[in-house]
């Protein structure tokens, strides 16, 4: 079999006949920053627009008739040269990602054709993101499934139905492939699945996005590539990719060339960053993509909005919005709206906020997250305010935890307000970063019924329809037939991601995690298919809440603090109860003192990065230190006591496990 690249995402010079049918085509999808022309003669590309998703007027992007036309790969690749994004970057610069197939390094021209100044970068992203479009199973598809680069994120389609969201986990697609085998009677959207693929992330994120067709002809093929070789072709051309980065002084619509030889491509500036037009540009950084992300956030407050911020303040239920004005780093200032967070930290004297950035346009906040919202936690609660981070840490790798998070300082104007977490706003990322994301739910506190809180869809009407289904579960786990469960649960649930969660909350003997828990879905073959996010996981090493009066009983003596209602599978279905132990041993065998005091380290350093100077510790109260120097001691101590107590607990854990599966 053979692949056939899809041209698509920019305007397009030629028109190709359809292919054989039965051949997988791959297309290389821009982003939805993408601005270019293709000669000086030709019109510049309109970018993509990305919904946000707080517009109540947003497009329904499940339609038949959304998306982008299927068209070249990267602008002026009739040339052979692809110029695949073009951003803005700090102090009016520009950073262009371009891959040339004649292996030649592109220059920047201005207008009058003046080289400009620029520095460039060889090499980029190894993985992006990958959705298979199909009207059968093949042994080809699962071979390039398989063949990907670690870390693709990859979807699957089939015929005019989703069989997977993108997720790295192959295993998934793989069997989401096999348990369909069917020929669809329908062929896929293509002009949809480019737009979902182009909207995702807000198109800040890979660079490198493929739609691969298999089974079926369409006009969009064009160029054949063994299967053999689809995969080494799309690392290799990843590999070619160039960042070019330049301070160019540039406005919306200012025009450049990109030449590479006697080939040349013309392009547009997009609109500027407006918040950091001011700042030093860089461009070494911006050809190594070296963003300056925030370290600091300033919140600036007028004397009315300070009056409205006390006044909210002092009612420790008051979650309600107040305006301000916020600075990142070295930005300008933004305005902006905040509102305190979380439950018992409510009460604390530094609150946690999520805030609000106006203007509409996403803003790169940390590596891997750019949004117009966050959250600011202030961990209050945290003991020695390393333990929410070292749990994030660990269940990032493993699944759990799809949000990007960092250490920054808080400040109210010049008063320094001590070390916050900044964590990517978690339903804007769980409905930004997938395909078509069909429900968010918060589970609350489930021994007492206390209602779920759905965070997405925003129709009640939908979001009535979702939490019936995510509701569905827990007769299922309580009521059906134990032979039957582990097989039933694992078609709505990714089980072992679920049970994973368990295994790590009772090796981290966390001691309240019911209730800190997200679940997102998408329909995959027609149902909803739920995933786990953990949340707030920094009780640990604590005893049970309530005494553990709603904690399950393991005759194992395994389970810690288990209070959900799906919890109740894993002691009515051997098989559940295997996939949790299979779990667990992974962990008690991976998560070893060396392998925890890796991830301290890492905290660690982290943390004392801003808890550099002693007016920030002294603002974290909970610490009595008077300086860096003591808060840092004080936590390095707290740290290797945690650690000796975790160590002990794994040693424990896995002699159970060992036990077990004798």
């Amino acid at each position: 079999m053979h692949a056939a690249i899809i041209p698509q995402l920019t305007r397009s010079m030629c028109t190709l006949p359809p292919m054989i049918a039965r051949l997988i085509c791959a297309s290389m999808v821009l982003s939805a920053g993408l601005l270019g022309g293709c000669s000086s003669d030709d019109p510049v590309s309109d970018p993509v627009v990305t919904p946000d998703i707080d517009d109540e007027d947003e497009p329904d992007l499940s339609t038949e008739d959304q998306g982008a036309v299927l068209e070249e790969p990267g602008t002026c690749a009739d040339v052979g040269l692809h110029v695949l994004r073009v951003a803005p970057w700090p102090g009016l610069g520009l950073q262009i990602t371009v891959r040339d197939d004649q292996g030649e390094t592109p220059a920047l021209f201005d207008e009058v054709g003046a080289e400009v100044a620029h520095e460039s970068v060889a090499g980029g992203e190894s993985a992006g993101l990958t959705v298979l479009a199909v009207t059968e199973a093949s042994d080809a598809v699962t071979e390039l499934v398989n063949a990907l680069p670690d870390g693709e994120q990859i979807g699957l389609w089939g015929g005019a139905t989703m069989l997977a969201e993108l997720t790295p986990d192959k295993a998934h697609v793989r069997d989401r492939l096999t348990s369909w085998a069917a020929k669809s009677p329908s062929t896929p959207n293509l002009q949809l699945l480019t737009e979902l693929l182009a909207k995702v992330a807000h198109g800040t994120g890979p660079v490198h996005r493929s739609v691969v067709t298999a089974g079926f002809e369409h006009d969009a093929m064009a160029g054949v590539v063994p299967i053999a070789d689809f995969a080494a072709t799309v690392t290799q051309r990843r590999a070619e990719t160039i960042r070019l980065g330049a301070c160019v002084g540039a406005s919306l619509g200012d025009r450049f060339e990109v030449r590479a030889g006697e080939r040349s491509c013309w392009i547009e500036a997009p609109a500027p960053l407006a918040h950091m037009k001011d700042a030093a540009c860089d461009a070494a950084a911006a050809a190594a993509d070296d963003y300056p992300y925030p370290d600091t956030i300033v919140f600036e407050l007028t004397e009315a909005e300070q009056e409205t911020f006390d006044l909210y303040h002092t009612d420790p239920k008051n979650k309600a919005d107040f305006e301000l004005s916020v600075r990142l780093g070295g930005s300008a200032s933004i305005a902006a709206t905040a509102h305190m967070r979380g439950q018992s930290s409510l009460g604390c004297e530094r609150n946690s906020y999520t805030v609000n950035l106006e203007g509409g346009s996403p803003r790169r906040l940390q590596p891997g997250a750019a949004d117009d919202r966050f959250h600011l936690v202030s961990l209050c609660l945290d003991d020695h305010y390393f333990r929410l981070m070292l749990s994030n840490r660990v269940m990032q790798p493993l699944g759990l935890y799809p949000l990007d998070v960092r250490f920054v300082r808080l400040f109210f104007g010049e008063e320094d307000r001590g070390v916050y977490m900044m964590i990517e706003h978690v339903r804007d990322t769980l409905v930004a970063e997938r395909l078509d994301t069909a429900a968010v739910v918060r589970r609350r506190f489930d021994p007492e019924d206390k209602p779920e809180e759905v965070k997405w869809p925003k129709d009640q009407a939908d979001k009535d329809a979702v939490l019936a289904e995510y509701k569905a579960l827990e007769p299922l786990a309580k009521e059906s037939d134990p032979a039957t469960l582990d097989t039933e649960l694992s078609t709505r649930i990714d089980l072992d991601g679920y049970v994973r969660w368990l295994a790590l909350m009772t090796l981290f003997e966390n001691g309240d995690y019911v209730d800190e828990a997200y679940f997102y879905a998408s329909r995959e073959s027609g149902a909803l298919y739920w995933r786990v996010v953990g949340w707030d996981s920094d009780d640990l090493l604590q005893p049970c809440h309530h005494n553990s009066k709603f904690a399950m009983e393991d005759p194992n003596g395994v389970l810690y603090c288990a209070e959900g209602d799906l919890d109740h599978a894993l002691l009515r279905s051997d098989a559940v109860y295997g996939r949790f132990m299979e779990q667990l041993g992974l962990l008690t065998t991976t998560l070893t003192a060396a392998a925890v005091d890796e991830v301290l380290d890492g905290v660690k350093a982290e943390l004392f990065a801003v808890l550099a100077a002693d007016e920030t510790a002294a603002a974290m109260t909970k610490l009595g230190a008077k300086t860096a120097a003591e808060a840092h001691a004080a936590i390095e101590d707290n740290m290797t006591a945690f650690a000796a107590a975790l160590e002990s607990r794994r040693a424990d854990l896995a002699a159970k496990v060992e036990a077990y599966q004798r």
